[in-house]
């Protein structure tokens, strides 16, 4: 599982985000996610890119995957 988000967790993420907590504020989105999902699921494998992902970028930040689902979960 690859995790790309170059934000940081805010206190108006804690309503919609489920890494959104109070321990969790200011750190790297994708950082924080991976520590979630390492709480219920130890074994998964992710690979945290903090970077912002633009249409140009995207291929560089994922070389040497194969990804099979792309999700975008922009909220912008």
């Amino acid at each position: 599982l690859s995790l790309v988000d170059l934000d940081h967790v805010s206190v108006s993420n804690i309503n919609r985000q489920i890494h959104a907590l109070d321990v969790t504020l200011g750190q790297a989105k994708a950082v924080a996610m991976c520590e979630r999902i390492a709480g219920f699921h130890p074994g998964c494998v992710v690979d945290v890119i903090d970077e912002f992902v633009t249409p140009d970028n995207w291929p560089q930040l994922l070389q040497g995957s194969e990804p099979t689902a792309l999700i975008d979960a922009c909220d912008q």
